[in-house]
């Protein structure tokens, strides 16, 4: 402690001395912040798996995903002589809360020693410091970090730690709850800022774009600046909303962008499955429609596997909210384009393939395959022997060119179509040489027979001629609505997301390539007059989710 003699006081006035001897003698005896744990404790292991399975062995049972070492590693590297601030983007359920609450316990063993726990409400915030607090008497704390596990007490003998509200320990960590809902301007405590803040959980489903404005300028006006200058500030939740303050953090939506935090390391979005397809079958034990998960893997297998676990999430959920909660999908929005329309209207049973006149498959294509890339489209349908066009398949996701290709190709052979087409707008004439080349390359691989005729490739060029986005979205719905355009069951609900985003939200390649499709099969209808479209065959919306056996209806 600096003493009454020090030369470093001399230019102070006597008043002045005597205060800041004060000072540094209350922080002596009362707040011995960097004093903390392991001075008695056993030594912890040094590497975070290791140290997280030596404190919690209950919890840290499987192996981490990904997204969790992605974040331990960058906690690891926290020093609380720098600035550092981090985004953490996971899916629902893979334990966000879980790690971010243990988080402020590391930091609390790295020096740091005054905390933030922020939450939408203030209720939220307490619940989470009182588990930590929980967390902080467990044996094991004890066992390595001794200062730590044990509350902090006045000189009389007065608990200061635990309240419902904040957590402050004897080796001087204190760690504080707080709401976007409360004020938090200036706070400090003895004089000292947070130099660690969690934002958990921020976003709410319901909240508006003036709710997120609200919250943004709490954050930037009031919780930032209440932090010490060189203080590290985690950000963790999944993606709920487009214009959510993670979202924009995440660099999620371009239409929506943060302004704050600009060092701040991104580390997803992540999904719970990479890849991800799916589509609805009859049950054979129940006769009802469940999801199927088609295709992708699990992005931390070891604990939340595809089968029976993620599959299972998904048919208790639904399609909407599994791609909203599990996926981080932002593009899950509700636009006016298809707003008030029966989409479940247009479904039918699967065809037989034999009674369709004419299959084709079309593709809207990307030419990259990068997270700044747009989505590809693929759509596969077919024509009935009334003249009415059904969807078959709808596929919307990034891939490269030849992944593409050879997605669209196999469906063709699955479904015996006689015509590929592609909107060649990106990648010009060379499309015809991609597809030939495929082609040639799935025969040669065997996942082609070799006498499989090849279809026919046609090519569309979007242009003045043929309308713009919106026009020929709106020719799509007015087929719709005339019954002339219909769709199975299976990957329909891939299509109804799109249609239901339109016109407002992107991505639209699905959206471009399914009247791409109508007009590929009208435009080769048979010359022999098609009958008006019946009324029949509209399928018993029992399938999908009731408890009915399946009944088709004339």
């Amino acid at each position: 402690m600096t003493s009454a003699t020090d030369p470093r006081l001399a230019f102070l006035p006597p008043m002045a001395q005597r205060l800041l001897r004060m000072r540094q003698q209350r922080a002596s005896t009362e707040s011995p912040a960097l004093e903390v744990g392991n001075r008695t404790g056993e030594p912890a292991p040094e590497h975070y798996e290791d140290w997280l399975r030596e404190l919690w062995p209950a919890t840290y049972v499987s192996a981490l995903a990904d997204c969790q070492h992605d974040f331990w590693r960058w906690l690891w590297a926290c020093d609380p002589a720098r600035s550092s601030s981090g985004v953490f983007v996971w899916p629902r359920g893979w334990s966000k809360t879980t790690n971010a609450r243990r988080a402020p316990i590391r930091l609390a063993t790295r020096g740091y020693r005054y905390g933030l726990y922020v939450q939408a409400n203030q209720d939220m915030a307490d619940d989470s410091v009182q588990n930590i607090g929980l967390m902080l008497e467990n044996p094991r704390i004890a066992r390595h970090y001794p200062d730590l596990s044990e509350r902090k007490v006045g000189k009389h003998g007065d608990s200061k730690g635990w309240r419902r509200n904040r957590v402050w320990t004897r080796s001087g960590i204190v760690i504080d709850a707080a709401g976007l809902d409360t004020a938090v301007r200036g706070l400090n405590l003895e004089d000292v800022r947070p130099d660690f803040i969690v934002l958990d959980d921020i976003d709410g489903r319901h909240d508006s774009l003036a709710t997120t404005r609200k919250k943004m300028e709490t954050i930037k006006d009031s919780i930032i600046p209440a932090g010490a200058p060189n203080r590290a500030i985690m950000v963790m939740q999944n993606l709920i909303i487009p214009h959510g303050v993670v979202t924009r953090l995440a660099n999620a939506n371009p239409e929506y962008r943060a302004d704050f935090l600009m060092d701040r390391y991104v580390s997803g979005p992540y999904p719970a499955i990479e890849g991800f397809e799916y589509e609805g079958r009859p049950d054979p034990e129940t006769g009802r429609v469940r999801w199927f998960i088609t295709a992708g893997e699990s992005t931390w297998p070891d604990a939340r596997p595809v089968r029976p676990t993620l599959e299972a999430e998904l048919n208790d959920i639904g399609p909407d909210s599994f791609i909203r909660e599990k996926q981080n999908d932002v593009a899950s929005m509700t636009g006016s384009l298809y707003e008030g329309f029966d989409l479940d209207a247009l479904l039918r049973p699967f065809p037989e393939l034999d009674d369709l006149e004419d299959v084709h498959v079309w593709i809207d294509p990307a030419v990259t395959d990068t997270k700044s890339s747009d989505s590809n489209g693929i759509r596969a349908g077919g024509r009935l022997l009334t003249g009415q066009v059904i969807g078959l398949y709808s596929w919307e996701g990034r891939d490269g060119v030849d992944g593409t290709m050879r997605r669209a190709l196999l469906k063709a052979v699955e479904l015996r179509a006689s015509t590929v087409g592609v909107e060649t707008n990106q990648g010009g004439d060379t499309w015809a040489t991609v597809f030939r080349a495929t082609w040639d390359a799935l025969v040669a691989e065997g996942l082609i027979p070799g006498d499989t005729p090849r279809p026919r490739f046609e090519q569309v060029k979007a242009s003045s001629g043929t309308g713009g986005k919106r026009e020929r979205w709106q020719l799509a719905k007015a087929a719709r609505e005339r019954g002339e355009y219909l769709e199975a069951v299976g990957t329909h609900e891939v299509l109804f997301r799109t249609l239901r985003r339109l016109p407002e939200n992107k991505p639209y390649d699905l959206a471009d390539v399914d009247e791409w499709l109508r007009q590929g099969l009208r435009a080769r209808r048979k010359a022999s007059a098609v009958p008006a479209p019946a009324p029949a065959a509209a399928i018993d919306l029992s399938l999908i989710g009731g408890q009915k056996r399946p009944t088709f209806r004339k």
